[in-house]
């Protein structure tokens, strides 16, 4: 049997597409689980705070995505095994209202089946 999924959450500054410094180190270890897999697929969700506007958060979600797979392949995982979405802020970790500023919001998802 192939291994089960693993899931890793990787979190980031304020309004910015940069990882704070201990998502930074996790990296790494995720690059470790892409190669316990045979043949890998990697889903990188990107999600925001509600602080801002929807469309903005949509367009920022993305990028923190591609920060994420960009490093990824820097670290040696095929481009072509991930997949990069975004949720913005249409699905937070902590339920907040409107223009809330919530660090654990401001994440991506990242799972390696």
């Amino acid at each position: 049997l192939p291994p089960a999924p693993a899931h890793y959450t990787l979190y980031f500054q304020f309004d910015s597409d940069e990882l704070t410094a201990e998502s930074r180190t996790l990296v790494a270890q995720v690059q470790q689980s892409v190669k316990g897999y045979p043949a890998p697929q990697v889903a990188v969700v990107g999600h925001t705070d509600t602080t801002g506007s929807a469309t903005a958060n949509i367009g920022l979600g993305l990028r923190r995505a591609e920060v994420v797979r960009t490093r990824l392949v820097d670290a040696g995982v095929d481009r072509a095994a991930i997949i990069v979405t975004s949720h913005g802020e249409a699905t937070p970790l902590v339920p907040t209202a409107d223009n809330v500023n919530e660090p654990k919001n401001r994440r991506v998802e990242i799972t390696v089946r």
